[in-house]
């Protein structure tokens, strides 16, 4: 080959190897772009964040609340999907006594057991309680004849919360996610990144609406498959704003905690997603006759 073609084909294998690391350096600095000022653009991330949760197949919520000598501790996994239910973990403390209590609420049915209950109550006889006859026995609602709402209450009020949850298709999350937007129902105030056990993470400071909470939710209820439950936002007009602060994951956009300022109040999110199917139980007996056995047990 003659040297000026030879020189020729140098130079243009070292353009194109110029041109590819060009590319690659340009590729690079879009997604670093792209990384920093749209995915984790903080107002981008609260609303990717609304949206994870309405497309979540499950979820844990822990409270932990004490005031006035008594303090509750309550896990409850929100399941959505063929079966929709709710699983509850419940620990009271007064003074000396502690009762310890699961539940499982569905859209028709409610099931609740007591655990464990340590109490220096005494009977009407002066006797110490004994709780051997009814505890670990499941109680159960009767099931709504057909064509007639059920009387039930530990699904709804597992979703019945400051944050919605949900499994829905993305026609319903954007018609959700729209109807908050419009409606103002969080105003975000300040936003700072933080870390949070070693994660980083925005936390918000978000004023939330009731009245227009419960509208939203009104309309979340009816997309869920509860139908109308009765939700008035009329009820809730001239409501003092509620504060809280989100705290949420910069990489993941799922919600980590929400903090409630007017009691200093925590409420946790974990295990998003996760399969953990809830299992209704089989030997039952009804939640009155459960009810009965507890009042025969102080007599």
């Amino acid at each position: 080959m003659p040297k000026d073609n030879e020189t020729l084909t140098i130079n243009k294998r070292t353009a194109t190897v110029w041109f590819s690391v060009l590319g690659l350096i340009i590729a690079i600095g879009l997604g670093w772009f792209w990384w920093h000022n749209v995915y984790q653009d903080s107002t981008r991330v609260f609303w990717s964040m609304m949206d994870n949760n309405l497309s979540m197949a499950s979820v844990v919520k822990h409270n932990a609340v004490s005031q006035q000598g008594t303090s509750t501790d309550q896990y409850t996994q929100m399941q959505f999907g063929p079966l929709s239910a709710s699983h509850g973990l419940s620990n009271v403390k007064q003074q000396d006594n502690t009762v310890s209590s699961e539940t499982i609420g569905t859209m028709e049915n409610d099931f609740s057991r007591y655990i464990n209950i340590k109490t220096n109550q005494k009977t009407s006889k002066g006797k110490a309680v004994d709780a051997s006859s009814f505890m670990g026995i499941w109680g159960k609602t009767v099931t709504a004849p057909k064509g007639q709402r059920a009387s039930v209450q530990y699904f709804q009020q597992s979703v019945l919360g400051i944050v919605a949850f949900g499994n829905f298709n993305g026609e319903q999350r954007t018609k959700l996610i729209g109807f908050l937007r419009s409606d103002n129902t969080y105003n975000l105030g300040q936003v700072k990144s933080a870390k949070f056990n070693g994660r980083a993470v925005y936390v918000y400071d978000v004023d939330i609406s009731p009245q227009n909470l419960i509208s939203f939710l009104k309309q979340y209820t009816k997309e869920l498959g509860l139908g109308d439950i009765g939700l008035n936002p009329s009820q809730y007009a001239g409501s003092p704003i509620v504060k809280t602060q989100f705290t949420v994951d910069k990489l993941s956009h799922q919600l980590i905690k929400v903090h409630y300022i007017s009691n200093n109040q925590d409420e946790t999110y974990s295990s998003m997603g996760l399969e953990q199917p809830i299992i209704l139980p089989t030997k039952t007996i009804s939640i009155n006759d459960l009810q009965n056995k507890v009042v025969e047990s102080l007599k």
